[in-house]
């Protein structure tokens, strides 16, 4: 009855094979390649040959096979993931670029990210405060260039005016005090040129016309 199954038709999903061997992989040393009796073979993590106890000569379904192979393409997006989140904080959709530039399609991509989301270990609103943190520290921009800058992450439209909320008027207004510090003009500059390279940088009229009334630069 053995015998009999092993010669079923390759294309049905219970059909089975046998593992003929497994072999290293040049310039990959945390992957083997799995060859069946049908001339087959994938290429999977060290993890998941160990997770499954698998050895040369075991008997494999078709079906299985084909699960192997997603587990070990899941399993490494996962561990990549988990790589660029220790390098620095990433939105949802940052992460799912640098994936498909790896070559993952996006089925797989979408498993992993989402399933790491509910888990907690990805989360755009997270990211969104992050982000925001360290733009003021490094750069003085307003509400609008700090919501825009937000949503050429990835991040959608609701999440960064939600966290962007949270950056009171006040801060705002310290924060362009600051830039203006910073701010050389010389005798060609005039007020008008003021207001608009500032608002380039996100600041409202309102709080650009306070600003200078308060530095003395208009009356």
């Amino acid at each position: 009855m053995e015998e009999e199954a092993l010669v079923e038709d390759s294309n049905s999903q219970n059909a089975k094979l046998t593992l003929v061997s497994i072999t290293k992989q040049a310039g990959q040393h945390n992957k083997r390649k799995l060859t069946f009796s049908d001339k087959t073979a994938i290429i999977i993590l060290n993890d998941i040959i160990r997770d499954h106890a698998l050895y040369r000569g075991q008997i494999i379904k078709v079906r299985t096979k084909q699960e192997l192979l997603s587990q070990s393409v899941r399993l490494e997006i996962q561990k990549k993931t988990l790589l660029f989140l220790s390098q620095r904080p990433h939105s949802y959709y940052q992460l799912e670029k640098k994936l498909e530039k790896k070559g993952f399609e996006q089925h797989d991509i979408s498993y992993v990210l989402d399933n790491l989301a509910e888990l907690g270990y990805l989360d755009d609103r997270e990211f969104a405060r992050l982000w925001i943190d360290s733009r003021i520290k490094r750069r003085h921009e307003g509400r609008f260039s700090l919501c825009a800058g937000l949503m050429r992450t990835g991040v959608t439209r609701k999440i960064a005016e939600e966290i962007v909320a949270l950056y009171s008027e006040q801060e705002e207004y310290g924060n362009l005090l600051k830039l203006l510090e910073k701010i050389r003009m010389s005798r060609h500059d005039t007020p008008e040129k003021l207001i608009r390279r500032l608002k380039t940088r996100g600041f409202p009229v309102n709080l650009i016309l306070k600003a200078l009334k308060h530095k003395n630069i208009i009356s």
